[in-house]
């Protein structure tokens, strides 16, 4: 990951940090992994530093989980200079990314509230047009 992006974004590594936390991760890497396996899974987590086969298993596990099991927690549509695209912040079990499809993923981060920065500051000369029913920032 590029961290130029933002000082805010975060890596998977650093991410699991927070995500070992999560009662759903947990059974997450108990019935994907096993009991043993889990151990040392939470271990490597904790650490931060996913290393090994195992650490490959973790990361491509949470990639696709984070991926496909996010809800959106905020949504609006980018009014760029010759096309509108849509762009979300999604959250899974405390981490937040954006999606839109004009960029590749860019990294995880800690709070809503980053993920919003960082969208004002990389679209701020852009119209960047809230949804109403689920906005970007929090009241």
């Amino acid at each position: 990951m590029d961290r130029s992006f933002s000082r805010q974004t975060i890596d998977l590594d650093a991410a699991c940090k927070l995500l070992v936390e999560s009662s759903a991760v947990r059974k997450l890497l108990i019935s994907s992994l096993g009991e043993k396996d889990s151990s040392e899974a939470i271990a490597l987590m904790r650490s931060g530093d996913l290393t090994g086969d195992l650490g490959a298993t973790i990361h491509d596990l949470l990639s696709d989980v984070i991926m496909n099991e996010s809800v959106p927690v905020g949504a609006a549509t980018i009014q760029a200079e010759h096309d509108q695209y849509p762009l979300l912040i999604n959250e899974y079990e405390g981490i937040y990314w954006i999606w839109t499809p004009d960029i590749d993923p860019i990294g995880y981060f800690k709070l809503k509230a980053d993920a919003t920065s960082f969208i004002e500051f990389n679209w701020g000369d852009s119209a960047i047009i809230e949804d109403e029913q689920n906005p970007l920032k929090d009241n």
